[in-house]
């Protein structure tokens, strides 16, 4: 028999290293005389699961499948996520042999993995996520015995509380990130996102931006602009920060009353993040309002001790211009637009166009602080 203690201490070890659920999810099953566990955490704000994850008997495939198809269509979960938290249930109590014999979920998805009685709880019930926990019987075997629930729940609180830990914890390693990515700009809106644009993170500035912004938002979960070119131009600049480690800026045009928004996006580096077992790579996006740009361009002769030529193409970059068309406007080569770069560079302390810009882009009291 597994020990109670050794399994709840397994669960606390696994929110500072996920790649240790699996293994917890094993010994939960062991605990409880079953196939196997798993520990499902789905997101409210994108009604989607976020991280599933279990302890290896329903085989590689079955998180991408629940992704993709199954968990718009799994009867069991909605009637968990209703009931208090670590409230233990068992599915024959809602569903009998003759509707699983009709459910596509139980036949296409569950069946094949080996599964035909579960047992579940809602163990987390956080503003973003709800987070579940569930054992697994197969088709041979007997309903879970109602001792072997009171055992479970006995424990569940526990368990909850590790995947509470394991929320706070990433949440704070994500901030650290963000925090990490822009020393000199903490109060610049910033958001944290994946290869799929996913939100990880977004600072305060951010959120009261977004907030009232109208051609940019959080939309199920995901930073997405309104405007179509705008969202295919944004979603390739976040594919490129992620996959080749390049940043690159744009703009999104508002009302004629309003400034335009400057977007940056810098890549990240890999993070630990709420969906994903293993760290994975993600973007920086910052987000300022032109005009607020312009008037930290305002000076940038006096704040770094540029050249005309060289304050010319800083406030080309801020202006979104590529040096091509810089240098093609000022008529000059464009290996004389280069040397200014260079130049920009040592002046302000950079190595690459992305922190120029972010350099740029900080106001003056900003710098002086840092």
């Amino acid at each position: 028999m597994v020990d109670e203690a050794g399994l709840i201490a397994e669960f606390y070890e696994a929110a500072f290293d996920a790649s240790r659920f699996p293994g917890a999810l094993r010994r939960l099953a062991e605990f409880t005389e079953s196939v196997g566990g798993v520990l499902l955490l789905w997101d409210k704000y994108a009604a989607e699961p976020a991280l599933l994850t279990n302890g290896g008997h329903m085989g590689a495939d079955a998180s991408d499948a629940y992704r993709r198809h199954y968990a718009q269509i799994d009867p069991y979960r909605p009637l968990v996520e209703v009931l208090a938290p670590n409230r233990w249930v068992r599915c024959n109590d809602f569903f009998d042999d003759a509707y699983v014999a009709k459910s596509a979920f139980y036949n296409e998805y569950l069946g094949p993995r080996g599964t035909r009685y579960m047992a579940s709880a809602r163990i987390v019930a956080d503003a973003q996520f709800d987070a579940f926990v569930g054992i697994h019987r197969g088709r041979t075997e007997e309903p879970f015995a109602p001792a072997v629930i009171e055992r479970v729940a006995r424990i569940g609180r526990h368990l909850g509380r590790a995947v509470e830990v394991y929320l706070e914890v990433t949440r704070t390693g994500l901030g650290r990130t963000t925090a990490a990515a822009m020393p000199e700009q903490l109060t610049t809106p910033a958001v944290l996102v994946d290869v799929g644009a996913r939100v990880l993170f977004a600072n305060p500035a951010a959120e009261a931006l977004l907030a009232r912004e109208t051609t940019l938002g959080i939309r199920y979960g995901r930073l997405s602009a309104v405007r179509g070119g705008d969202e295919r131009q944004l979603a390739s600049l976040i594919g490129v920060a992620v996959t080749t480690g390049a940043g690159g800026t744009m703009v999104i045009h508002r009302s004629a009353e309003q400034a335009p928004l400057e977007v940056l996006v810098t890549p990240a580096g890999p993070v630990s993040t709420l969906y994903n077992l293993a760290p994975t790579t993600a973007a920086l996006v910052l987000l300022r309002d032109r005009m607020v740009a312009a008037t930290a361009g305002l000076g940038l002769r006096e704040r770094f001790g540029l050249t005309n030529s060289e304050a010319a193409l800083a406030q080309g970059l801020l202006d979104g211009k590529r040096l091509t068309d810089i240098a093609a406007g000022r008529r000059v080569s464009i290996e004389t637009v280069r040397t200014q770069l260079r130049s920009l560079f040592k002046k302000t302390g950079t190595a690459r166009q992305v922190d120029l810009l972010r350099v740029l882009l900080t106001p003056p009291d900003s710098n002086e602080r840092g």
